[in-house]
């Protein structure tokens, strides 16, 4: 079979809109015509199609493309559908098939094809369906069926989509055979974990502390259960890796790892197997932030100054009073046309810290936490130097993207002076610190 072309009709609305969309769109599939007519004048023999990624699709390859032989649909969740929206008119031809589904991050991976015979203008082969293999939500409109299995890799593409990760079986591994036609009524198949909750909520996760997970698995054939919870930072710096964490079992389905130590939102996982060379998974998001630091936020609300803000974008207004609001969801960020050479801000601070002993003021260590990564150019932030008045502080790494200053008693002044060592490709400083 012969395959002009993948999900270009929908994916043609990323690039342009109204009238020119639906002019591109008769374009792209008047071109998979004409590419049909030459294949069928080389290759009689094998039937043509166009895959796509959705059924509205349907109508354009109707009007512009009659030559090809079936249509193909690459879909999600949305396998079930296809049946009706064929029955419900589409399209008038008579025949669809859909692919067995895959799961992928956080929703169903289901990705039928949906074939059509035209009525044959020449001879053409007959398709037959094999038995079983036609999707048994859509028997009656279905050819037959094929499905994406990119490997064995256990990393974060291969929890989306392989059927054996790492050459385990994954409960997708024995749906797909029933699907086929198998008989898996005496397989010993995967544990099932039914639910994942991390204890403390998932959207503030402190960097390096403990992180509870709450699992509860049951084994269809009775099977003793073991765990193992892993880590990926694909939103933090694009690592595909899997890595394993040391665990304690509390007992109860709880699982203690040590939280990431840098912040963002990286994905959790738990592997629970048999012993028998199946494995269930279960992935949840986390978003890890700066672990609160003990004593007293002295510089929440006091007022700031910076040398610029950026004014919108984003998440902007970023102003310097967003530095000290004790709030980790804003940020001050310099705006790009920042005439200074270094972009600075700066809060004045009390004039010693509070201390437990009466008559012995503790020099104050003021911390400061900035996100991973620049918001614009996606580079990490090198740590803060610091802007000082009289060489009054000295700065060392802190925990989480975060950097602590020891400050000389008396100092009143604390600043932060940004100054990048990126440049654009014409050789400009890159601007916007943050």
């Amino acid at each position: 079979m012969w395959d002009v072309g993948n999900e270009s009709v929908l994916g043609l609305q990323n690039c342009y809109s109204g009238d020119e969309l639906e002019r591109q769109r008769d374009a792209y599939t008047t071109l998979v015509n004409d590419i049909t007519k030459k294949i069928h004048a080389v290759d009689p023999n094998h039937p043509v199609t166009s895959t796509d990624a959705w059924v509205g699709a349907w109508p354009y390859f109707k009007k512009n493309a009659p030559d090809l032989d079936l249509y193909a649909v690459n879909s999600y969740n949305a396998v079930c559908d296809i049946k009706s929206a064929w029955q419900q008119g589409v399209t008038p031809s008579p025949t669809s098939s859909p692919r067995p589904a895959r799961p992928a991050s956080g929703r169903s991976r289901t990705t039928p094809t949906a074939f059509r015979w035209n009525p044959p203008t020449r001879p053409r082969p007959t398709a037959t369906p094999a038995p079983g293999t036609a999707s048994p939500g859509t028997r009656g409109v279905a050819l037959g069926a094929t499905m994406f299995h990119y490997g064995t890799e256990y990393d974060f593409g291969g929890i989306w989509f392989n059927l054996l990760p790492a050459g385990q079986k994954r409960l997708s591994y024995y749906a797909v055979k029933r699907a086929y036609g198998g008989d898996t009524s005496h397989d010993n198949t995967p544990p099932v974990i039914s639910d994942l909750t991390v204890e403390g909520g998932a959207g503030q996760v402190q960097a390096g502390r403990d992180l509870v997970l709450s699992v509860r698995a049951t084994d269809p054939d009775g099977d003793p259960i073991s765990y193992e919870v892993l880590d990926n930072s694909n939103y933090v710096d694009q690592s595909k890796n899997l890595v394993s964490l040391p665990s304690t079992n509390l007992g109860g389905g709880r699982l203690k790892v040590t939280a990431p130590d840098r912040p963002g939102v990286w994905k959790v996982y738990v592997k629970a197997t048999d012993g028998r060379g199946n494995v269930g998974v279960e992935t949840r998001s986390i978003r890890v932030v700066p672990p609160v630091p003990s004593g007293t936020n002295v510089a929440r609300g006091r007022p700031a100054t910076a040398s610029s803000y950026q004014a919108s974008y984003g998440d902007c207004p970023c102003t310097a009073a967003n530095a000290v609001d004790g709030n980790q969801a804003t940020r001050w960020a310099s705006d790009w046309s920042d005439p200074s050479g270094s972009r600075s801000i700066s809060a004045p601070a009390p004039r010693s810290g509070t201390s437990s002993c009466p008559g012995r003021p503790r020099t104050p260590r003021p911390t400061r936490s900035r996100p991973p990564t620049t918001a614009r150019t996606g580079r990490p932030c090198a740590p803060f130097p610091t802007a000082t008045e009289g060489s009054t502080t000295s700065t060392s790494p802190g925990p989480a993207g975060t950097s602590a200053s020891t400050a000389r008693r008396g100092a009143r002044v604390m600043g932060i002076r940004c100054t990048s060592s990126a440049s654009t490709p014409d050789g400009r400083a890159s601007p916007g610190a943050s």
